[in-house]
């Protein structure tokens, strides 16, 4: 028991660097590089990896920010590329690559470096932060510089064109940005940093992207109107014979004789020539996604944040099919003994005042009243087994019982610890300090689960082990509190209280966005289709997500990203996280088409 059970606890388990970050996690990272640099460690093939939270936290961190940020250097130049075939001038795109940088700097560095001085932010937020404001301030340019672009094709001035784009566009993306904030901000009230300060920068971000393209942009146009204003050069430079001929120059016929020769004049047409026809396929192709919507599953599983080639995944991976996974992931149950209570002097009649807790350990009370429950939870039927090692209780004896206790941790030389008991003796002393606390007020067992912590047995058992803790409500009850700790108990208890919380908030977010767009627009129709939008969408995406990563419904593309989980489950923060960027993508682009229409 002794050197193993010090190692654990000056582990990430136990505090020695549970955020993968601390200096248990910087120890071990740095013990096991030290150790395979060994000449004859490195000539005997031996491999080490780190498994556990704070590894699987460190690697979670870095996958995620390596992960955005390699796909903001896909998408960045695939954007503006976009941006130039619809703007047809590239000149414009100096307005959204200045809003971009803009937006960065003050997001960062005016608005967020205060906050998290005083607020705790997670690691891999300010890579969110930029992927955001990168997509919504790409997003939001193309909206106002192509209806800038078509008022100055209409012979506008560029007052005029900049004007009007701000009264239609303008407002549109104000309303877009204000639910996709509010839609953000949402997840601040989840009682996880996890979740809120990803929330409160998405928010930020969104905010200040919104107020730099209503502002920057139109002082930009407004600056430099002859430059900005001849779209029809196409390009930065100022020499027409400089200037693309591939498509990128405006043309000068009539916008609506430009319109009318797109495809997308065409679609329209057809759509309106057969709207019932369209309205029974598009709802045949909804019905799918709403029967499988419901069936979505998520998991608490750790390694799902992970990357698959990170040494904490490929290590937990084998550790588990060496030795389950209740020794990467064991938990802790602790018993803590009552407050102790005393009579305020200034108070006499009044009730007695809780003080810190009493040293009920080292008492034969305590050891009769607990003793029994912690056999009891160690020996559930019909749960997976679990051994419990601890001063209490343990796998090679049982239960130890007060007398054992009482002669080999508080006496010395007892006639019980001579003969064949010495080495028991010797061991509960041993260990006497690593499940006891100084005080004697708090006892500890580390539990490692025969199944899976994170699979549904490891649930149903810590749910099982909760529900046999006794009630210190009733008379003649213990008066100790038991708690069940590590293991996947404080993820499951994030999930199971952000699940509890989430449809107040659905609910919450879509009235905040029916009263903002009603008031914006002065209507009842808007905010209802704009409600009804977001509906849809989310249930389109989680019945997709369903069929792909629970049935398999692309698995035969081959590709490893659209493979069915094991588990045929995803992971619990992909629901909450989309609804947030789904109900302001809804709204962003069901609005423009309405608005176009009415």
């Amino acid at each position: 028991w002794g050197p193993h059970r010090r190692l654990q606890g000056g582990g990430p388990q136990n505090g020695g660097g549970g955020g993968g970050g601390g200096p248990g996690g910087d120890m071990y990272r740095q013990a096991i590089s030290a150790a395979e640099q060994e000449p004859a460690i490195a000539a005997s093939g031996l491999v080490a990896y780190e498994v556990g939270m704070g590894a699987f936290g460190n690697d979670a961190m870095t996958g995620v920010q390596d992960d955005l940020l390699r796909m903001d250097t896909i998408t960045f130049p695939l954007a503006f590329g976009v941006m130039a075939l619809v703007l047809r001038s590239l000149r414009l795109l100096i307005a959204p690559f200045l809003c971009i940088v803009c937006s960065l700097a003050v997001s960062f560095g005016i608005v967020m470096t205060p906050v998290s001085r005083n607020t705790d932010v997670i690691t891999y937020a300010p890579a969110v932060m930029m992927s955001i404001t990168l997509a919504v301030s790409i997003d939001y340019s193309l909206f106002i510089l192509s209806r800038f672009r078509e008022e100055i094709v209409q012979g506008h001035e560029v007052y005029h064109a900049v004007e009007r784009s701000l009264a239609t566009a303008g407002h549109t993306v104000l309303v877009s940005g204000t639910t996709l904030a509010v839609a953000f901000a949402g997840l601040v009230f989840f009682p996880t940093t996890l979740l809120s300060s990803v929330g409160l920068s998405s928010a930020v971000a969104v905010c200040v992207t919104v107020l730099v393209n209503l502002s920057l942009t139109p002082a930009l146009l407004l600056t430099c109107p002859n430059f900005f204003g001849n779209v029809k050069q196409g390009c930065v430079c100022c020499a027409p014979s400089w200037c693309p001929s591939d498509g990128l120059v405006a043309s000068d016929m009539p916008l609506e004789e430009e319109l009318a020769a797109s495809c997308w004049h065409n679609v329209g047409s057809c759509t309106r020539g057969c709207k019932l026809m369209v309205f029974v396929l598009c709802a045949l192709l909804y019905l799918p996604f709403v029967l499988l919507a419901p069936d979505l599953s998520a998991s608490i599983q750790f390694d799902y944040l992970s990357p698959r080639t990170a040494g904490s995944t490929i290590g937990y991976h084998i550790l588990v099919k060496k030795f389950g996974a209740g020794v990467a992931f064991p938990n802790t149950l602790l018993i803590m003994c009552p407050p102790s209570e005393h009579q305020d002097p200034n108070d006499p009649y009044g009730p007695p005042v809780k003080g810190p807790p009493t040293s009920c350990v080292y008492t034969q009370e305590f050891w009769e009243r607990a003793g029994p429950v912690v056999e009891n939870l160690a020996t559930l039927p019909g749960q997976p087994h679990a051994d419990f090692m601890g001063v209490m209780y343990n796998p090679q004896v049982g239960r130890v019982y007060w007398p054992e206790f009482k002669a080999a941790v508080m006496e010395k030389d007892s006639p019980l610890c001579r003969g064949p008991e010495q080495g028991m003796c010797d061991e509960l002393r041993g260990i006497s300090g690593q499940y006891i606390n100084k005080n004697g007020s708090a006892m500890t067992f580390d539990i490692k689960l025969s199944a899976d912590p994170y699979s549904q047995a490891g649930i149903d058992w810590a749910k099982a082990i909760q529900a046999a803790f006794p009630s210190t409500e009733c008379p003649g009850c213990p008066i100790e509190t038991y708690y069940l700790m590590d293991g996947s108990q404080d993820m499951y208890d994030i999930q199971d209280t952000v699940y509890e919380l989430l449809p107040l908030a659905m609910v919450v977010t879509l009235c905040v966005v029916f009263v903002i767009v009603g008031a914006s627009y002065r209507s009842l129709v808007v905010p209802l289709r704009a409600v009804v939008t977001i509906v849809f969408t989310l249930t389109i995406v989680f019945g997709a997500s369903v069929a792909v990563y629970q049935h398999g419904a692309l698995s035969w593309t081959g590709l490893e990203c659209l493979e069915p989980i094991a588990d045929q489950q995803i992971c619990w923060l992909i629901p909450v996280m989309s609804f947030s960027i789904l109900t302001g993508l809804a709204v962003r682009h069901s609005l423009p088409l309405f608005c176009m229409y009415a």
